[in-house]
């Protein structure tokens, strides 16, 4: 039996065992999917490409494929035309437009929003601004009912802008370019018929985002906690890792030079701006927030006050309180030199009365927030102050309002 299976296998014939083999073989599970081989074969026309027609496709398993090689494609690319990424971010609008579901939606805006770190500097910068020329032209095509998707992507990607800004060291080059970009071509720009609702809604959550980033860094004072020195009583102990606290989460916040960058296109939109509207809005989502963090009384002062949330010191439950972010970027001096900087500003020849009146405004608002942010400290240290509350030093009612009256001067 043997022997004759062999001679058919000489005249040609194939065995039975070997048409098993041919009919159970199976494709190498290792080879990449057919969307991620062409990226690294794509076309000169990326509108032609595989995975930009597969973002608009109406099959959800398709669109997510189309993602993975979209992403795959932009890492790899360290120089990218304008009118590629026009015709890219075309078929993710559409892409995201498909997306139903809450769900759907969040992971798919996490996944676009995750691609923006992973690229390049200059390919970054595409990728965000022709987003948001994206949203610009296509704000009026979007009904109600996707509005709030639509909304929430791009709360992501400001979000993701200052964790972006904030792991390249607050770089001053990034801040000018993202800062122009945001003020000419959002806040201010030249075409009459732009997007107003846009730009309500980054003001609106401009303040909020910021603040949620800055909660997000790393701090070296929750990785090191370090105890009392022995001999040290447990007050000064504590006041003295406070004072550590304090200053590593000011060393890893945002630097006055970087939130003065980042408050520039609003100030020059309350400059230049011709509609009252746009005015109000500037003022009450952006600046308003400013002042309100100052006048509060938790305002990351005192050992043992309660705060909601925030960067600096802690209380006695754990909870970190909140430093207003004017205090938090430039100390006790920045909201005096920005109020100083707004009131400049509206004493210019060429700024209309509307303009001059809430630049005034704000600066007034400014300077009495930080004057009554100074007295609350002066109470608190007087009250703190061994000489005021011992018996050993007591003073007459008038001898502690002097000595009031000169801190107060010399502060």
């Amino acid at each position: 039996i043997f022997a004759k299976l062999k001679m058919e296998d000489a005249n040609g014939h194939v065995g039975k065992g070997e048409r098993k083999k041919e009919r159970k073989a199976k494709p190498d599970r290792k080879q990449k999917p057919a969307l991620e081989r062409e990226v690294e074969h794509t076309s000169p026309d990326v509108s032609q490409s595989p995975f930009i027609r597969a973002l608009g496709s109406t099959d959800f398993n398709t669109r997510a494929k189309g993602v993975q090689a979209l992403t795959r494609f932009l890492q790899l690319k360290t120089e990218l035309a304008e009118e590629d990424l026009l015709k890219i971010w075309k078929g993710l609008y559409v892409c995201f437009w498909h997306s139903d579901k809450a769900p759907v939606q969040e992971d798919l805006a996490d996944r676009l929003v995750g691609i923006f770190p992973a690229l390049n500097q200059r390919v970054a910068f595409l990728y965000f601004t022709i987003f948001m020329q994206t949203m610009q032209r296509e704000w009026f095509n979007i009904d109600r009912l996707r509005l709030d998707k639509f909304l929430m992507l791009v709360r992501k990607f400001i979000g993701q802008l200052f964790t972006y800004l904030r792991s390249h060291n607050w770089d001053p080059q990034l801040l000018e370019q993202y800062a122009d970009f945001l003020r000419d071509h959002l806040l201010l720009p030249l075409n009459p018929h732009h997007a107003i609702g846009l730009a309500y809604h980054v003001c609106d959550i401009f303040v909020p985002e910021l603040r949620a980033a800055l909660a997000a860094a790393p701090t070296h004072s929750s990785q090191q906690q370090q105890k009392p020195e022995v001999g040290v009583g447990k007050k000064r102990g504590r006041q003295a890792m406070g004072q550590q606290q304090q200053g590593a989460v000011q060393a890893g916040g945002l630097p006055a030079a970087a939130l003065e960058a980042l408050l520039e296109p609003f100030s020059s939109t309350l400059l230049r701006a011709g509609e009252q509207a746009m005015l109000t809005r500037v003022r009450e989502a952006v600046f308003d927030p400013l002042i309100e963090e100052l006048l509060e009384e938790d305002g990351g002062q005192g050992d043992e006050s309660d705060g909601e949330d925030g960067s600096e010191g802690q209380d006695g439950g754990g909870k970190q309180r909140r430093a207003p972010l004017l205090v938090l970027a430039g100390g006790e001096g920045l909201g005096a030199s920005f109020a100083a900087q707004l009131f400049e500003m509206g004493g210019m020849p060429e700024v209309r009365a509307r303009n001059r009146t809430v630049l005034f405004g704000i600066s007034q608002s400014l300077e009495k927030a930080q004057r009554k942010r100074a007295k609350r400290m002066l109470s608190d240290t007087s009250a703190a102050s061994p000489s005021l509350a011992s018996p050993a030093f007591s003073l007459s009612r008038h001898q502690q309002q002097q000595q009031q009256q000169q801190q107060q001067q010399e502060l």
